[in-house]
């Protein structure tokens, strides 16, 4: 039999629904299949339109800038210049993790699977390679050196250079205990070495080469500016115990490089020294909206002049000096719940304050154990001093700029590079330490593109890349048959943000 349509009245409405009568093929009764076609509206069935149901939700909002960065400055196709576009794809999303949330190989699926990066990174939604094999492939081929040369070309940026270098190594084991520098003696030639390439006028890293540390590491970086390879180029070295040696040969080269001594490098510690207290008020210098003392100096090299700046900063002593005190204080309180032997107070010194022994002065005649206020002074003043010696055409604040960012990019890398061998634990890492370091390096320089738009647009109370992250870091997208993005109003402050890394991008969860 045909198919035919009923009326149900259900409290007061009227539905409709299709009827199929048919024969039981087992009892030979008849039966009726029923189905719901919809609401009686004018004798024709109508149905309300089932809502979708809410799908994942996908972070967003701190990976707005690393969007922009990768876009503004054409990441992707310099690295397809070098590599795949999947190991590209993985490459951007292991170093945007290594800054937001970094987690194991094991757990990067888990972790990107939460993220909207698929969608926004060409080539991420069909990944299937391994890091391990991805660190391998960094490791041995020539990919860093033409990443370098890739970004220059594509980006257009300018000829000019400074040539940083730097080394991977835990300094907290051989720091000392006053901060006055690490023992170079103890070191060893296994670390590795990273020289990174920074364009001063565009304010951005530009690219790096990687090696392991050996004696010539920063005789190679030298001749790398006497080649000609890159000029216009001022060389900023780490300084290690090749220092004295080093700067040496820069001064007979003749050409321009910035270095920031350590305060025991006799030359610098005699001229920080002999500055009187009396002098600073005269050389009164606005760095960095402080007010700061800085004194031009001149340190013979041979027979060559080599010019150096001094700055004093008298907020930082007071700071230095209330926390060496602090820790004066409570050294010689330990030392005085000792047992008071006489005749072993002297070791009892050594073994509790270690190397701040020096600033304690044990009286036999009063049994006293005085501080050696003079030396304590002296190492302040030593401490509260920073200098930087230069060669070339430099104001004090380009000078101690780049030294600060030298040390603060060899700074993060390492950190970096720390964490990323803690989480491969359990893989062999010693082959691919420097596809592991370059990832490290990307990372970093991925983040300078940000911060370098961020101090651009001098936003209220969001100083740091980690601020930053923490405001965004709200926004969402909701998989839905559109997307849609939480919050669906961004506050005043979010959308002034947004608005210098290029807004939401293109939102899509096909």
């Amino acid at each position: 039999m045909r198919p035919f349509t009923r009326i149900k009245k259900i409290k007061g409405k009227e539905y409709l629904y299709e009827i199929t009568p048919y024969q039981d093929p087992i009892t030979g009764n008849w039966k009726q299949k029923t189905r719901y076609l919809g609401k009686n509206v004018d004798g024709a069935p109508v149905r309300k339109e089932r809502q979708f149901q809410t799908g994942q939700v996908y972070d967003l909002g701190q990976f707005i800038p690393f969007y922009w960065a990768i876009h503004e400055y054409k990441v992707i196709e310099v690295l397809l210049s070098c590599i795949s576009l999947e190991e590209a794809a993985l490459l951007i999303i292991v170093a945007i993790n290594r800054l937001i949330l970094p987690c194991s190989p094991r757990h990067l699926r888990s972790w990107v699977t939460g993220t909207y990066l698929p969608k926004l990174i060409p080539g991420a939604d069909s990944i299937t390679g391994s890091l391990i094999n991805l660190l391998q492939t960094l490791s041995n081929r020539s990919i860093i050196n033409l990443f370098s040369r890739m970004f220059h070309n594509i980006n257009d940026i300018s000829d000019r250079r400074i040539l940083m270098s730097g080394r991977i190594t835990d300094y907290s084991a051989f720091e000392g205990g006053r901060g006055s520098g690490y023992l170079f003696k103890d070191l060893l030639e296994g670390d590795m070495g990273i020289r990174f390439f920074f364009d001063p006028d565009n304010r951005i890293i530009t690219g790096c080469e990687i090696t392991g540390i050996k004696q010539n590491f920063l005789e190679e970086s030298l001749q790398i500016i006497c080649s000609g390879r890159d000029p216009g180029s001022t060389l900023l070295p780490n300084w290690d115990y090749y220092s004295p040696v080093l700067i040496q040969n820069l001064v007979s080269t003749g050409f321009p490089f910035i270095i920031k001594p350590e305060c025991n490098y006799k030359p610098v510690s005699d001229e920080i020294l002999g500055w009187d207290e009396k002098e600073l008020t005269g050389n009164v210098r606005s760095y960095k909206w402080k007010g700061c003392n800085i004194r031009e100096i001149f340190i013979n090299v041979g027979n060559i002049p080599v010019h150096g700046y001094i700055m004093h900063n008298p907020k930082k002593e007071q700071e230095i000096r209330y926390a060496f005190d602090k820790n004066l204080q409570n050294i010689r309180d330990i030392i005085l719940q000792g047992d008071n032997f006489p005749d072993m107070t002297e070791d009892l010194i050594c073994d509790i304050a270690g190397f701040e022994s020096d600033f304690f002065i044990y009286n036999r005649n009063k049994n006293l154990i005085e501080r050696n206020q003079d030396l304590v002074n002296r190492e302040i003043r030593r401490l509260s001093r920073t200098c930087v010696l230069y060669q070339g055409e430099f104001t004090f604040e380009e000078c101690f700029n780049l030294a600060e960012m030298r040390g603060k990019i060899e700074k993060e890398i390492f950190l970096l590079y720390r964490e990323f061998i803690r989480d491969l634990s359990g893989h062999q890492t010693e082959r691919i330490k420097t596809g592991i370091l370059f990832v490290c390096f990307f990372s970093v320089f991925l983040k300078k593109l940000i911060t370098n738009r961020l101090e651009q647009a001098i936003f209220e109370n969001i100083p740091s890349f980690d601020q930053l992250t923490a405001e965004l870091i709200s926004i969402h997208i909701i998989k839905s048959y559109q997307p849609v993005m939480v919050p669906a109003k961004l506050s005043r402050r979010q959308k002034t943000i947004l608005s210098f890394f290029g807004g939401i991008p293109p939102l899509n969860t096909n």
